[in-house]
């Protein structure tokens, strides 16, 4: 019994000492939406178990959408600062040094202890590409992805109209698959490639 009190004790206070942690990362300038102040906040984070939608379209409507940054409690994580569109190239135009989101995925997902090979903690490479250099060309790919999507959309579904019965998980993969290859390979070589539809 002793040990179990021990534990339960060790859990909650772990659970405090991350709480008010994560509180303190976020600057005191920066407003709040779902939280009623420091004390409760662990209490905010259980309530953002079901209504996280709602807060996310409260914080849109009061401050994103104006421009404005503010942040929102998550249920058993760092709270999540949200930043209005207009900040968005800014985001992505900083240096690694200065913003990177690649610490806090890597915490989030707990590679280090999830993974068997400790060389993965701490791989970039996929974020850097992806992240960085990918969403700075996003402006020149949209072109790219929608006539891809126009395109594949009308071939695998069809435009008569009619209704018809179709597998639609692999139509679906079919589609993302030119589209990602459209995006990475370019026009010519994406056209020979599809996946096979299961019978």
């Amino acid at each position: 019994m002793n040990t179990f009190l021990f534990f339960v004790t060790g859990v909650i206070a772990w659970r405090l000492y991350t709480v008010f942690s994560h509180l303190s990362t976020v600057p005191s300038k920066i407003p709040w939406v779902g939280r009623k102040g420091s004390l409760t906040y662990l209490w905010d984070q259980l309530k953002a178990i079901s209504n996280t939608p709602s807060t996310i379209s409260e914080a849109y409507h009061k401050y994103s959408k104006h421009g404005l940054i503010c942040a929102i409690p998550l249920p058993f994580s760092r709270p999540e600062i949200l930043l209005p569109r207009s900040l968005v190239k800014w985001m992505i135009s900083q240096d690694e040094s200065q913003l990177s989101p690649a610490p806090i995925q890597m915490e989030i997902v707990g590679a280090k202890y999830g993974f068997g090979n400790p060389s993965v903690h701490g791989d970039f490479a996929v974020y850097s590409v992806l992240r960085a250099n990918m969403n700075r060309q996003l402006p020149k790919l949209i072109p790219a992805v929608m006539d891809e999507l126009s395109k594949r959309i009308d071939e695998h579904f069809g435009q008569n109209g009619e209704w018809q019965e179709m597998p639609s998980h692999d139509l679906v993969r079919n589609v993302v698959a030119r589209i990602s290859t459209r995006v990475i390979l370019g026009s010519p070589l994406c056209k020979p490639f599809r996946i096979p539809c299961n019978p």
